[in-house]
């Protein structure tokens, strides 16, 4: 910065003569270097926002072509965050869309500028050039072996040498397992899950909808739901770890040919756009940016209700899942990019603690996991006219199970682990017995964040996040708040620990504590502060000789929560 209070700011030092004249005008920032974009943000694919005609005008396209024309006026608003292409989607086909015959005046008057980045084309050039006998024995499926199959590599490993490592690898286990057969009969007819093999044990247990053609959330990725009963854990003995990976590797086949279909869709409704701007008015249409091409991806909803710590323990449920994620990883890559769990219980938090180390750092962040009453927590992904009714939106599923009763909700998540109120805290892990009881509708699910408020000693009444971990309880702003402006970075939850020589202390309000006569001071400040206190409240007592007020949603959600301190406490006693 150039300060304007002094001359001697405009002159170097040891420097005779009149001072400088500090400079007016700021430097040009140089133009941003085109580099592989985020499929997963919704960005402007023009250079320039696109002119509206003041008469819309449809382009002419060939009357083979099956997507409908769409005119520069609906341009605008399909730019929107969910980026849904036009119903029907296209069927794929070997030939470009470049190739229409309607587009040969535009084409050779403004060509478009190519479909992927410097970076991609190289890659892509290298992997035909070194995988070209593998290329040339398999069959010209796009889905399978096109330009986006491929480039999922390399934006996947970010490296053109670990791309192309992998691409090797994929084209060696497609033709080794014979995966193309298992395409051709997707196309064929076995387009749904009841007809994959071992397809009417997995629809009597789960509902399933592997890839929606209109639903998506708000970066644009189709939606895929899984819904599951779950059923009792020894029923998961019934299947096999051979039988599962081979109806998922049927789903993961039609989820990349729904991916390619909806990347088809995008992309024509920008050529057709583009193509009607140019009809309109050819000196101030907007280009296209380099880099167009679409890459689909998916986000995935989990619905666990039901999910009990038996189904998490046992060591069949969690090898197949196990052996699915480095299929995932090496042979569909770049195709999840967010994943939901909601109506989740403490078993899932279990379940998500032996499978995280399995993914990648970047994969992890990725992973939420959602309470009971999903619909509140979701909206924020996904907006309500693309969430299916059965998680709380207003878009209609035929594929899943109709949506709870108020009563079921009313009743909660029904299978989450309790310790026997008659067992000894002290007690080893052998003589601890699992039940499988009804939880009430208050639960404080380890891992999940809970709006509360923090009442400090000078009354002041802050909105704050709960989280309760393993090993400490967290205090951390609001989502709104959490970005610190003037650091540009997350601000660190407050953690009140719970593992210690001096464990945390929890107080319910308007209840009497017991305490013994040499308690600390601080104990006792907390349960005479909780005393007079409404029963939404919680006082806590910290290892580090504080005192911390917590006002709850509700007398329950308290109790909840000092339950869950207490049985945290025990478990790591």
């Amino acid at each position: 910065r150039r300060f304007r209070h002094s001359d001697h700011c405009h002159r170097r030092p040891g420097t005779t003569g009149p001072p400088r004249p500090a400079a007016t005008t700021p430097r040009p920032r140089p133009v941003p270097r085109a580099s592989r974009r985020d499929p997963g943000q919704p960005t402007m694919l023009f250079a320039s926002p696109p002119s509206t005609p003041a008469t819309p005008v449809k382009a002419t396209l060939s009357p083979n072509v099956a997507t409908p024309v769409i005119d520069a006026t609906t341009l605008t608003p399909w730019l929107g965050p969910e980026r849904a292409p036009p119903a029907p989607l296209p069927e794929i086909v070997e030939t470009d869309e470049l190739n229409d015959p309607a587009f040969g005046e535009w084409l050779r008057a403004a060509p478009p500028p190519p479909r992927w980045v410097a970076s991609e084309r190289a890659f892509l050039s290298r992997v035909r050039r070194e995988c070209a006998v593998q290329l040339a024995r398999a069959p010209h499926y796009p889905e399978a072996y096109g330009d986006r199959r491929l480039i999922r590599f390399l934006r996947q490993h970010k490296s053109e040498k670990k791309g192309v490592k992998a691409v090797k690898e994929y084209l060696r286990w497609r033709e080794a397992e014979k995966i193309d057969l298992i395409r051709d009969e997707i196309v064929n007819g076995k387009d749904r899950p009841e007809t994959w093999p071992s397809g009417n044990f997995f629809k009597a247990r789960c509902a399933v909808l592997p890839c929606a053609e209109q639903l998506f959330d708000v970066k644009g990725n189709a939606l895929c739901v899984e819904q599951y009963g779950f059923w009792p854990a020894h029923r998961l003995k019934d299947i096999t770890a051979e039988k599962y990976m081979g109806w998922q590797t049927y789903a993961l086949e039609h989820k990349s040919m729904v991916l390619e279909r909806i990347a088809l869709g995008r992309e024509r409704a920008v050529l057709r756009a583009a193509h009607a701007q140019w009809l309109a008015d050819p000196e101030k249409a907007s280009p296209l940016r380099e880099g167009w091409g679409e890459v689909a991806r998916l986000c995935t909803i989990f619905d666990m209700k039901g999910l009990t710590l038996s189904h998490a323990l046992l060591p069949g449920g969690i090898n197949m899942v196990r052996q699915l994620i480095p299929l995932i990883q090496k042979n569909y890559p770049w195709l999840q990019d967010t994943t939901h769990f909601v109506n989740a219980s403490g078993a899932t938090s279990f379940a998500w603690s032996m499978l995280r180390p399995l993914l990648p750092k970047n994969t992890q962040r990725k992973v939420h996991i959602h309470g009971a009453g999903a619909a509140q927590s979701l909206t924020e992904e996904v907006r309500p006219d693309f969430l299916p009714e059965q998680l709380g939106g207003r878009a209609a599923c035929r594929e899943l199970r109709p949506p709870v009763s108020l009563e079921e909700h009313d009743r909660g998540v029904v299978g989450s682990p309790l310790r026997s109120p008659r067992q000894s805290p002290r007690a080893g892990p052998r003589s601890i017995e699992i039940e499988e009881v009804s939880v009430p509708t208050a639960v404080v699910v380890p891992g999940v964040e809970y709006v509360c408020h923090d009442h400090n000693h000078k009354g002041k009444r802050t909105r704050k996040a709960l989280r309760l971990r393993d090993r400490s309880l967290e205090l951390l702003p609001t989502a709104r708040w959490r970005l610190s402006r003037q650091m540009l970075r997350l601000r660190a939850p407050k953690r009140l620990s719970l593992a210690s020589h001096q464990p945390l202390a929890a107080y319910v309000g308007a209840a009497d504590a017991a305490l013994p006569s040499n308690a600390a001071a601080h104990h006792r400040e907390a349960s005479e502060r909780a005393r007079d206190l409404p029963a939404s409240f919680v006082v806590l007592a910290t290892p580090k000789q504080q005192v911390v007020t917590l006002e709850l949603a509700d007398a329950a959600q308290a109790r909840a929560l000092v339950e869950a301190i207490h049985m945290q406490a025990d478990l790591a006693a």
